[in-house]
């Protein structure tokens, strides 16, 4: 009886193993899986990035600036002399 339970044992121990080699939950290659979470991972930054941009365009439209930088730099404008 005991040599019977000590390879049952042992049948058992060798069964682990060998079931981790063929699992079947896994739906594909890693890599195609990792450049597919790439790929949904950009496509999720620039669409944030594009309503970003489009919110920032609405709440300071794009006209030319008013103010003169080098203003205080340059010399007052006089009159040429005759």
């Amino acid at each position: 009886m005991r040599a019977l339970y000590a390879a049952t044992l042992m049948l058992a121990m060798l069964a682990g193993p060998a079931d981790a080699q063929f699992k079947t939950d896994q739906s594909g290659d890693p890599y195609q899986e990792l450049l597919a979470r790439q790929r949904r991972e950009q496509q999720q930054n620039e669409a944030a990035y594009d309503q970003t941009m489009k919110r920032l365009k609405a709440q300071n439209p794009t006209t030319a600036p008013t103010t003169d930088p080098w203003g205080t730099v340059r010399p007052a404008e006089t009159k040429p002399k005759r």
